[in-house]
C-alpha cells in the first residue's frame, strides 16, 4: 500500500488537453496511468500512488500535455516524494503562458493525502488563440476580478461569481464566553489574509465587548441556563485598516454583509441582546468616517432599488468598490434604520437580495445534497436572486468537533462536486466557506466558472 491521492483536472477552455505520447517517465510509483485527453468543459480526476517505502524520496514521476493543436509540450505534470515532507505535484509551464504564470515557471498544487489536488485551465468558450487571448490557471493575481475585466465588465453581480467568507472576522479569540478555537473560530485567516487570497464577500458579525468594537461568533443555548456562548474575533479597527489597504492597491469588488448585532456587554441571558438603533447608528458612522473609516465605499449609485443589477463596469471599472449591506433588526426587532447613511455606500438587505439558507447539518454529504438542490430550485437563469451556496457544516459536537477541521475538508470537495451541477443558466454567486485556505485555489475556481459560464460581453462594452 502507498501513498495515494488525486490530481483533479477542470479544463474550462474551448480546447482539448492532449497527453503527448510517450512522455511518462516514473520512478518507484504504483499508479502513474493518465488519459489520453482532458476534454473541454470538464473534470476528471487521475489517482496517483507512490510506493513511499523507505527510499520514498526517490518516488517520482512526469507526463506532458498540450493544449489545443500542434504537437509541442504546453506543460509538464510533475509529482515527488519528500523524505520530511509531504509529496509535492507541480506544473511546469513549458511553452505556454498563463494569468500570473509566464512560460518557464513552475506553480505548486495544492497536496492532499487521498484527496484532490485541484489544477484549473480556464478561458472564455469563444477563444480561438491559446497563446493569445486571455488563460487563466490556479496562482492567478491578487486582483483577479480586474484582471479579467474585459472579459466580465458587463455582467452585474446577479451574474458573477466570487468567494465568500462565513463568519469572516473569526480567525482568533479575542474574549470569550465559554467559547473554545473548536467550537468558535472559523477561519485561519484575518479578513486581510483572506483578501489577498481572494476572498470577496465578508460575513462581518459587530459585537461591543468592554466597549470596543469586535467580531463576534455567538449562538444562544438555553439548556442549564447557559444563554449566549461563544467569543469574539477581530477587533473592527483592524478590519477597516486591511481593507484600506488592500482596496488602495486593488482595483476590486468588496462586500461586507453586517449582521447578528450583539451588545456582550449587556448580556443578561435572553435571546434578545441585539444593537439599539443608537449602537447601530454608532457604528455606521465609524464605518464611514472620512478619516478613519472604510474608504472606496460605492457613494456614486444613489439609493438604488436593487443593487445587485450593476454591473462591473459601474463598480470597479477604473477603482475598488465597497459595498456594505446591513442586514439586522435593533433590540426592539425593527429593521436597523439606514436612512441617516444615504448615498454613503451601506444598503439595506432588501436593496440587495440575496438567497441564503445554509444546510445546518453536519454530514457533509448531506450538506452538499442540501445547497446543490437549493441551486438548482433557485437558480433558474443567470439573472435570477443572487445565491449563496452555503459550503459549510454546522457543528454537532461543540467539544470536540472543529469548525477549521470540518470547513478544510469540505473545500477540498468543492470544485469537484459543484462542477457537474453548472451551467450557463445555474451556477452560484457566493462560494461562502470556512477554512478559506492561504492558496488562491477558491479563486481560481470563481475564475473558471465566470470564464466558462457566464455570457460574453459585446466589444462595445468591453473597456481595455
Amino acid at each position: 500500500m502507498g501513498l495515494g491521492s488525486w490530481f483533479l483536472m477542470i479544463n474550462a477552455s474551448p480546447w482539448n488537453l492532449t497527453r503527448i505520447v510517450g512522455s511518462e517517465r516514473e520512478n518507484q510509483m504504483n499508479t502513474w496511468i493518465w488519459p489520453d485527453v482532458f476534454l473541454p468543459g470538464t473534470r476528471q480526476r487521475v489517482y496517483i500512488e507512490s510506493r513511499a517505502g523507505d527510499n520514498g524520496r526517490f518516488d517520482g514521476a512526469e507526463v506532458n500535455y498540450r493544449l489545443g493543436r500542434g504537437s509541442r509540450s504546453n506543460i509538464q505534470v510533475a509529482y515527488h516524494d519528500h523524505k520530511d515532507a509531504d509529496p509535492t505535484i507541480t506544473i511546469d509551464w513549458q511553452s505556454l503562458s498563463t494569468l500570473n504564470n509566464p512560460v518557464g515557471s513552475v506553480t505548486q498544487l495544492q497536496w492532499h493525502k487521498d484527496n484532490n489536488s485541484p489544477f484549473f485551465i480556464s478561458s472564455r468558450r469563444t477563444s480561438t488563440d491559446q497563446q493569445r487571448d486571455l488563460v487563466t490557471s490556479n496562482n492567478p493575481p491578487s486582483d483577479w476580478m480586474h484582471s479579467i475585466y474585459n472579459q466580465t465588465s458587463c455582467l452585474t453581480l446577479r451574474e458573477i461569481v466570487i468567494p465568500g467568507s462565513h463568519d469572516a472576522g473569526m480567525s482568533e479569540i479575542n474574549g470569550a464566553r465559554l467559547g473554545t478555537a473548536v467550537n468558535t473560530v472559523t477561519q485561519k485567516l484575518n479578513v486581510g489574509d483572506q483578501l489577498k487570497y481572494g476572498s470577496r464577500y465578508f460575513d462581518i458579525r459587530p459585537v461591543i465587548s468592554g466597549g470596543a468594537w469586535k467580531t463576534g461568533h455567538y449562538s444562544f443555548v438555553e439548556t442549564f441556563n447557559l444563554a449566549w456562548v461563544g467569543g469574539n474575533g477581530q477587533d473592527i479597527r483592524s478590519i477597516i485598516d486591511q481593507i484600506n489597504a488592500f482596496t488602495a492597491k486593488n482595483k476590486e469588488l468588496v462586500i461586507l454583509n453586517i449582521n447578528s448585532g450583539l451588545d456582550t456587554d449587556h448580556f443578561r441571558g435572553e435571546r434578545d441582546s441585539g444593537f439599539s438603533q443608537a449602537k447601530w447608528e454608532e457604528l455606521l458612522g465609524g464605518l464611514i468616517n472620512p478619516t478613519s473609516g472604510i474608504k472606496n465605499r460605492v457613494t456614486n449609485i444613489g439609493n438604488p432599488r436593487d443593487v445587485t443589477t450593476f454591473r462591473l463596469d459601474q463598480l470597479i471599472k477604473d477603482r475598488a468598490a465597497v459595498i456594505m449591506i446591513v442586514d439586522s433588526d435593533t433590540r426592539d426587532q425593527k429593521p436597523v434604520d439606514i436612512s441617516r447613511f444615504a448615498n454613503q455606500g451601506i444598503f439595506t438587505a432588501k436593496q440587495f437580495p440575496i438567497y441564503n439558507k445554509y444546510a445546518n447539518d453536519n454530514s457533509q454529504k448531506d450538506m452538499i445534497s442540501d445547497q446543490l438542490k437549493k441551486l438548482q430550485t433557485q437558480r433558474i437563469n443567470n439573472t435570477s436572486e443572487m445565491f449563496v451556496l452555503s459550503w459549510t457544516l454546522t457543528q454537532k459536537d461543540i467539544v470536540s468537533e472543529s469548525i477549521v477541521e470540518n470547513g478544510e475538508a469540505a473545500n477540498r470537495a468543492l470544485p469537484e462536486l459543484l462542477w457537474p451541477a453548472l451551467s450557463t443558466k445555474t451556477y452560484p454567486n457566493i462560494l461562502y466557506i470556512d477554512a478559506y485556505p492561504s492558496n488562491r485555489d477558491v479563486a481560481a475556481l470563481a475564475m473558471a466558472i465566470n470564464l466558462w459560464f457566464t455570457r460574453t460581453c459585446p466589444p462595445e462594452v468591453v473597456r481595455t
